[in-house]
């Protein structure tokens, strides 16, 4: 099987380029005799069919008398204000459209005017000014952080065997443990 399935692709490979350009040509030749007017078949396929294909050119109209006759000045003015009429009705229709465009773009045409920053938010104290800093035991009910990371926020000292609260802070392990043993939480 896997025999037959390379051959047959390489067979394809092989033949379909020159089965594609003998179509391309036969129909290259086909339309170039018909435009010389040496046969009346446009294409191989219509050939196939049975199929002709006739040009019909239609008879140049006949001079009618109005138009031999020349036109007097009056019937030509007139024929001049019809068509300068048409022609300045369109003319002012794409000129307000035009105009419309242009205004209703004017902002981002002009040049960029850098704008003066707002003022920024007055600094807030990080904590509110009434903090029951103390249980009944004397202990800190809330923990004021330090600037310094590398301080622990419950001894104030450098910390020693840091750990990790559940609130993605570091305290020493000998500060946080009792902590959350007394109060519940981190």
């Amino acid at each position: 099987r896997d025999m037959d399935g390379g051959r047959a692709n390489d067979i394809f490979f092989h033949g379909y380029p020159v089965v594609h350009a003998v179509k391309s040509l036969a129909v290259f030749a086909y339309s170039l005799l018909y435009l010389l007017e040496q046969t009346d078949i446009w294409s191989p396929w219509l050939h196939l069919l049975g199929l002709k294909l006739a040009r019909h050119f239609p008879e140049p109209p006949l001079p009618s008398e109005e138009k031999d006759q020349v036109k007097s000045l009056a019937i030509r003015m007139q024929d001049l204000a019809k068509f300068c009429g048409r022609a300045s009705l369109w003319g002012t229709v794409y000129a307000l459209q035009f105009l419309q465009w242009w205004y209703q773009r004017e902002h981002l045409l002009q040049p960029l005017r850098p704008h003066k920053a707002p003022p920024p938010p007055p600094q807030r104290f990080p904590y509110p000014e009434s903090l029951p800093t103390t249980s009944a035991r004397g202990a800190p009910k809330v923990v004021v952080l330090p600037e310094d990371r590398t301080i622990c926020p419950l001894c104030h000292r450098p910390r020693q065997n840091p750990a990790m609260s559940c609130g993605g802070y570091a305290f020493c392990y000998t500060c946080l443990v009792p902590h959350v043993q007394e109060f519940g939480h981190c």
